[in-house]
C-alpha cells in the first residue's frame, strides 16, 4: 500500500509515500527500499511531502504543526523535526526553493514558515 501522498524525486526512479509510515520505493518496480523512522514526538500520520531538488531531501508535514526532514544519503535516515505551529493545528504545504537552502510550509490560515536548511551536526 502506498499511502495517502505520494511525491516522485526530481531525476531518477525513486518515490516516497506517507501512511502509517514514510517509506521510499523504486517508482519503476514499486519495490519497497525503505522506511524512514518517524520520531514519537509525531502525534499524527503525515500528510503533505515534497523532495528537495537534489533529491537528498525529503521533508513532511504534519497537521499537529510539525514539519520532518531526512536526509536520504545517511545510512540511518533520522528526520530533523521542526515546530512550525503549536498554537492551531497546521495544514501546510510544502515546497523547497529552487536550490534547495529554503523549505517553506504555507497553511490555509494565510501564515508562510520559511526554514533555512542547514547541514544537520555530525553526530
Amino acid at each position: 500500500m502506498l499511502g495517502s501522498c505520494v511525491a516522485f524525486g526530481p531525476d531518477g526512479p525513486l518515490a516516497v509515500a506517507v501512511g502509517d509510515t514514510v517509506t521510499l520505493y523504486d517508482a519503476v518496480s514499486w519495490k519497497e527500499l525503505r522506511t524512514l523512522q518517524r520520531t514519537p514526538a509525531e502525534l499524527s500520520e503525515p500528510f503533505s511531502l515534497v523532495f528537495n531538488p537534489s533529491g537528498r531531501l525529503v521533508a513532511t508535514s504534519n497537521n499537529d504543526g510539525k514539519v520532518a526532514v531526512w536526509d536520504l544519503n545517511k545510512d540511518k535516515a533520522e528526520p530533523r523535526s521542526f515546530w512550525v505551529t503549536r498554537s492551531m493545528p497546521s495544514d501546510g504545504e510544502l515546497a523547497f526553493t529552487p536550490e534547495g537552502r529554503y523549505l517553506t510550509s504555507a497553511n490555509a490560515n494565510g501564515t508562510t514558515y520559511i526554514l533555512r536548511l542547514t547541514p544537520a551536526p555530525e553526530k
